[in-house]
């Protein structure tokens, strides 16, 4: 084989490599729609593991970083859900990374990474840590769904009761009510 035909496969196979997977692609979304579905149905060991690989998946194919952001987040999320707190602050830390590269600190696909991590601090008792990235996103919480609110009020509410700083307890209880939601709602859901 001469040169030119050995140099040209070499272009081609550096190529290939360098750009999106379709068959990943493909497999990435299967694995997430399992790990919707098994998420929907209460299974979080097999939502885990779905979501684990779509995100794998994302990473052999070279997909591209609004993918692995996404895949990061749904598989924080869902570790969070079924107790993993620690790999779940893991996942969603380098999901908000990637992130904040793509559409700024204060974009709400950045919130929605911050209020799970906020989350994920309040299953650890670490309540300082947790309440900055709760912080950050409250200026951003009228964008959201009522659901986004609601979780967002009822992370202020866990918060406000948890802080050693009465001053900011207190002013996270001010903005549940802003949220229109009072402690009535979120007692006894911990």
């Amino acid at each position: 084989m001469n040169i030119a035909i050995k140099f040209s496969m070499l272009v081609l196979f550096a190529a290939l490599v360098g750009c999106a997977n379709p068959l990943n692609r493909a497999t990435s979304d299967r694995y997430s729609q399992t790990c919707s579905e098994a998420e929907r149905a209460g299974n979080m060991q097999v939502a885990a593991e779905a979501c684990y690989r779509a995100y794998v998946n994302v990473e052999w194919g070279n997909l591209g970083p609004e993918a692995k952001s996404e895949k990061l987040y749904n598989f924080g999320r869902v570790l969070r859900k079924s107790g993993r707190y620690t790999d779940a602050k893991e996942a969603l830390t380098r999901s908000l990374a990637e992130e904040e590269k793509l559409s700024g600190k204060s974009s709400i696909k950045s919130g929605r990474r911050m209020a799970e991590l906020s989350a994920t601090y309040l299953e650890l008792n670490q309540f300082e840590d947790g309440a900055k990235y709760l912080d950050a996103v409250l200026p951003i919480t009228a964008q959201y769904s009522k659901s986004e609110k609601q979780f967002i009020a009822a992370l202020l509410y866990f918060y406000g009761n948890n802080l050693k700083d009465v001053q900011k307890a207190k002013s996270y209880h001010a903005k549940m009510a802003e949220l229109g939601y009072s402690e009535a709602d979120f007692e006894q859901k911990r």
